[in-house]
């Protein structure tokens, strides 16, 4: 009953919204835009895997509102509900354009890092699960709260962010904060360059100090490629982190890359994935409590091919299929794996 009544709550206040929206007088200088996202799926792997008994999993509900408060000044507001009567808001800021060259803005955003964590919903992406480099080396989804600022010329953006940072957790992926845990501010960057007929080239760096006692620093990079056409497209990411951890502790260090393509045909498009993963900590991993708890150490090495295909039924709406080859290496497991989704944006 408590996972009902907070979904009417969330559907009552969108169509709120959108029907306000729709009754604002043409000359109000507010423009609102409300939009949002729906998806599901259904993942069945083989013994060792993650799903042997097949499962439904993964319902997401979105809602978007952004909008021109003035002819500079916007808004944007994302939040999300999720698998077990979950809430999060994913962005709230607000911002300034004064030019194509700088734009500015203050408050919750997604972290421009790469070019998968920025563009990562459901409807948005071609396979169901996300590669692994992008699983396990950063928050997926991950945001912080501060100013970030950027703008282009000539064929390159930029953009510089200053925030929170991240925290210290038992993996990578598990280091999302919003309030800081320490005196220290992470910041970062990207730099992106549009070489023409489809093609483009970036690099991200991020850095800051991760522990609560202020004294540890980690470092994350990514390097990217992309070539998009009318009719296919490939697109690649690598990434790289080192986390400094206590002696006698070995730096913790994960890098990782994934390649995919897919060919674009009407409201069908075939997609191939492969996906490497290797990821070494001897003093993170389950069971971490903090310097005097350690963990039981993270040793991945991965790799994974993903093939599948996604159809468009409708404007926006997707059905994705997805089967997945994973292998670890020195390690012999029956953890293959197929996954339904329906995605919907709008």
């Amino acid at each position: 009953m408590k996972k009902i009544k907070y979904l009417c709550i969330f559907l009552v206040v969108f169509s709120s919204l959108a029907r306000a929206q729709q009754m604002l007088p043409q000359q109000d200088p507010l423009r609102v835009t409300v939009g949002g996202y729906l998806a599901g799926e259904y993942a069945k792997s083989e013994v060792d895997g993650r799903y042997p008994d097949g499962t439904f999993q993964n319902p997401l509900l979105g809602l978007l509102l952004s909008g021109q408060v003035a002819p500079q000044v916007s808004f944007m507001t994302e939040a999300s509900y999720y698998e077990g009567d979950r809430f999060d808001l994913n962005q709230a800021w607000l911002g300034f354009q004064a030019s194509q060259y700088f734009y500015a803005k203050l408050g919750l955003f997604v972290v421009p890092f790469g070019q998968y964590n920025e563009n990562n919903l459901p409807h948005q992406t071609d396979t169901v699960n996300p590669p692994l480099n992008i699983e396990y080396l950063f928050p997926f989804t991950w945001r912080d709260v501060g100013a970030t600022g950027g703008g282009s010329v000539s064929g390159l953006e930029y953009v510089l962010y200053l925030g929170n940072g991240l925290s210290e957790g038992e993996f990578l992926s598990s280091g999302q904060q919003f309030r800081d845990n320490n005196r220290d501010k992470g910041w970062g960057g990207r730099l992106a360059l549009a070489l023409g007929e489809g093609f483009s080239v970036g690099y991200s760096y991020y850095r800051g100090k991760y522990d609560d006692a202020n004294s540890r620093d980690r470092i994350l990079q990514a390097g990217t490629v992309a070539w998009t056409t009318s009719d296919f497209y490939i697109k690649a990411e690598y990434n790289h982190s080192r986390s400094e951890t206590p002696d006698p502790f070995a730096d913790a260090e994960g890098w990782g890359y994934y390649i995919q393509a897919a060919m674009i045909w009407k409201g069908f498009r075939p997609v191939v994935s492969y996906q490497v993963l290797k990821y070494d900590d001897t003093f993170h991993g389950p069971g971490f409590e903090g310097p005097d708890v350690p963990g039981a150490g993270i040793h991945m090495d991965r790799t994974r091919w993903a093939l599948g295909a996604v159809f468009m039924f409708a404007p926006n709406a997707y059905l994705k299929f997805e089967y997945d080859f994973n292998r670890e290496k020195n390690l012999e497991i029956k953890n293959d794996a197929y996954l339904l989704q329906v995605a919907v944006g709008f």
